[in-house]
């Protein structure tokens, strides 16, 4: 019986694109493609940089995905950034229907997705509230992959952060966030029962 085989190869697909360059000497080359395009000195220049480009994007591309998180919604998409490179987007519609759209890099769908539900539990988190950094931790993942700082360990110092922060403020200290970096640790949130907190992600690292 033949065995299983897995092993990475490279396919190709012919893509319909547009060339164009305009009149006159010393004029770069226009390569597009759907959403895409490139230019270059040559056309063979560009059609290599718009291969590249859209290559990258393909390899990364995954179907949108939603993230839902105390009333916050983020739809977290693949897209071709201002220079062609691929980044990913997030929309969030806030309970009250005002909206944000950022695009940030990451490795992949795995990656980008903690990075959403990292900021949907900070944007929605009373740092006062033991009960509501306990619900947010949980929200997120234990141990992102890759070690990314966006994990349930690094929300939980960050909230002893933000609380050693208002303890400063409160103090009249001066510069209460260099202060807040050194005290953090004494303001740690209890973990839920006799639990503890993950270990952040980036220390891991």
């Amino acid at each position: 019986m033949p065995e299983a085989v897995t092993r990475d190869r490279t396919i190709r697909l012919p893509v319909p694109a547009t060339a164009h360059r305009s009149a006159g000497r010393q004029q770069d080359w226009t390569i597009e493609s759907g959403a895409f395009q490139a230019t270059g000195r040559t056309e063979r220049a560009a059609a290599d940089t718009l291969t590249t480009t859209m290559t990258s994007f393909l390899t990364l591309y995954q179907r949108p995905a939603v993230q839902v998180f105390r009333g916050h919604t983020a739809i977290v998409s693949l897209e071709p950034s201002p220079d062609d490179t691929p980044m990913w987007s997030e929309h969030v519609v806030r309970p009250g229907g005002s909206t944000s759209h950022s695009w940030f890099g990451a490795e992949s769908l795995g990656e980008a997705l903690a990075r959403t539900r990292y900021n949907l539990a900070r944007a929605s988190t009373d740092w006062r509230d033991d009960g509501s950094v306990h619900q947010a931790v949980a929200f997120l993942d234990r141990r992102p992959q890759p070690p990314s700082g966006f994990g349930a360990g690094d929300l939980a110092r960050y909230a002893a952060w933000q609380r050693a922060a208002k303890a400063a403020i409160d103090a009249g200290v001066v510069d209460w966030h260099g202060w807040a970096g050194e005290h953090a640790k004494d303001f740690t949130v209890p973990a839920p029962g006799a639990g503890t907190w993950p270990e952040s992600s980036t220390a891991a690292a």
